[in-house]
């Protein structure tokens, strides 16, 4: 199956699920609503960039009320060529979300043939929930394509394969401009880049990218009168004030509670503990071990410091990655279970089935969206 099938029946899909919950939009408000008042603040503050030049809620004094500048930048372009329209930022997210179906089309087929790619694909959309970050409006679609980029760049630099650096420093900056969580999966591979591949340069490359946009626009905050992080950054990160005690019994009820984190950690560091590298020469010449780390080590990350929230949206780009590494590993699962034979095949599916559970559940949003 080609990689342009792929994407036209999975992109196709995406597009019913869309249309199906615009439709219960109309039905029950006869206008087109998003699920939260956080796309309309999106939109305030790119309409009042656009008429009056103030980034702010209101026209009258700056705010920095949205935890993505790129998105509202965007918003404020998209405002400026057509007019300001409520579709913007619906539209907006199913050109990037076919983006990234193209990309992981394209992906997928170097790793897996054509119909378990489009199960895949099926499955991705359904349970990130691909559909349902659309239906929100948000910048949580662009932050997932901006990561999966940014991963599949880094795969193939472990590859050996050519990648500007120029162009990959400026994706790391994109990506951390969309949410700065980005950074907390930048971060990790700017360590593995140093410990694993003895790189200090391209560590520093990262960090510089990383650090740069979130100290211009914090500066620029300070010099309105904000803080340096969004306000809603600041209001929706685990707070490290308190002592360690207080921080590690917060961080133990989040991970007890968060049973999704259990699939995301467990499924990729399961590839190390079933094809366990022998020495560092073994991680570093096959770019699957650090991938599946960083993901799973991004989970970590992001439930130490940051949330996992109403609606799935905090954690839908670690969902993503999560498929991205089963994309990238499945040839080695592949031919293991079937060393392995019928007896170990049964034992592993099921065992999928209930670590996957968490994820299966996130199918729901295709409701909650029109509940919210």
């Amino acid at each position: 199956m080609r990689p342009w099938k792929i994407f036209l029946l999975s992109y196709l899909f995406l597009t019913a699920l869309v249309v199906y919950n615009v439709w219960i939009s109309y039905k029950q408000s006869g206008l087109l609503v998003y699920p939260l008042d956080d796309t309309y603040i999106h939109m305030a503050i790119a309409k009042n960039i656009k008429e009056h030049g103030v980034w702010g809620a209101t026209r009258f004094a700056f705010s920095s009320t949205s935890s993505s500048v790129l998105y509202t930048l965007i918003l404020w372009f998209a405002f400026v060529v057509t007019g300001i329209n409520i579709w913007i930022p619906l539209i907006i997210n199913w050109l990037v979300a076919g983006i990234l179906l193209y990309l992981l089309s394209r992906i997928s087929l170097q790793f897996m043939v054509g119909k378990a790619s489009l199960l895949i694909h099926f499955v991705m959309i359904l349970t990130v929930p691909l559909s349902g970050m659309v239906v929100l409006g948000m910048e949580h679609t662009l932050h997932i394509l901006l990561c999966t980029m940014f991963i599949w760049l880094t795969y193939k630099k472990w590859k050996g394969l050519a990648v500007n650096n120029y162009w990959y420093a400026l994706l790391v900056s994109l990506a951390v401009l969309a949410r700065y969580e980005s950074s907390f999966l930048i971060g990790i591979v700017a360590l593995v880049w140093l410990v694993f591949y003895r790189k200090p340069g391209v560590f520093v490359l990262l960090m510089v990218s990383v650090l740069t946009p979130i100290c211009f626009f914090g500066l620029y905050s300070i010099q309105q009168g904000g803080f340096f992080f969004p306000n809603s950054l600041l209001a929706k990160s685990t707070h490290l004030g308190g002592s360690l005690g207080v921080f590690a019994v917060t961080l133990t009820q989040k991970f007890l509670s968060t049973s999704l984190l259990a699939a995301i950690i467990f499924i990729p560091l399961s590839y190390w503990l079933i094809f366990p590298p022998k020495n560092i020469s073994d991680i570093t010449s096959k770019p699957s071990y650090p991938i599946t780390l960083c993901v799973a080590l991004c989970a970590i990350a992001h439930l130490s410091l940051a949330n996992f929230g109403w609606l799935f949206r905090y954690e839908a780009y670690l969902v993503a990655l999560l498929f991205l590494s089963v994309m990238i590993t499945w040839p080695d699962w592949k031919l293991y279970l079937l060393e392995k034979g019928i007896f170990w095949r049964i034992p592993a599916v099921l065992l999928s089935a209930v670590m996957l559970f968490p994820i299966w559940s996130r199918i729901l949003i295709l409701f909650y969206t029109n509940m919210a």
